[in-house]
């Protein structure tokens, strides 16, 4: 299962503002404000992605029943 390219792109962001966060941290940025921003960053495309995983498995179940009956 292929995720749509939107989704993926939300990904590489997220996963590029994770690695600015993470790295802001040797420039001595509080650890209280940085965990803070990368679970918000993370929070919102990891409810996109659940919510694609979620509708695609029901729409495979289905199609599985449908060739099985």
């Amino acid at each position: 299962m292929d995720l749509p390219t939107g989704l993926m792109e939300r990904i590489n962001q997220a996963k590029e503002k994770f690695r600015d966060q993470r790295d802001s941290l040797k420039e001595g940025k509080d650890l209280d404000d940085v965990i803070f921003h990368i679970t918000t960053d993370l929070r919102e495309i990891k409810k996109e992605y659940i919510d694609f995983i979620l509708k695609n498995t029901k729409n495979l179940d289905l199609i599985i029943n449908l060739l099985l009956n």
